[in-house]
């Protein structure tokens, strides 16, 4: 397995910060259909953990979710080393998009 690290500072505070990463994960499938299959998650506390497939490979995050930071760590199997990068920079690009105020998500089904 390859393991995924990546921090992403924010200015929301806990509370509302793991309110928008719950919504992030809640609607992958709706803002990814192309790339994100079969979304599993739960929360626990200021973590989120969640496990999905993307471009053919099982893709687990953890989020564990601060008052200014949002620290990330994951893993892909070895055989994803090809998309390792797109995987990381897409996470965290999605992160970083709604932990900044302007950003709306969409309604979870």
């Amino acid at each position: 397995m390859i393991e995924l690290h990546a921090e992403v500072q924010h200015s929301l505070g806990q509370e509302r910060a793991i309110e928008r990463v719950r919504q992030l994960v809640a609607t992958l499938t709706e803002a990814f259909p192309q790339q994100v299959h079969r979304v599993q998650w739960h929360a626990r506390n200021q973590s989120v953990f969640v496990q999905f497939v993307a471009y053919g490979f099982p893709v687990s995050w953890r989020a564990d979710i601060y008052d200014d930071i949002v620290s990330l760590s994951g893993a892909i199997p070895d055989s994803a080393r090809s998309v390792r990068r797109k995987i990381i920079e897409a996470t965290v690009a999605r992160v970083e998009q709604v932990l900044h105020p302007g950003v709306t998500l969409p309604r979870a089904a």
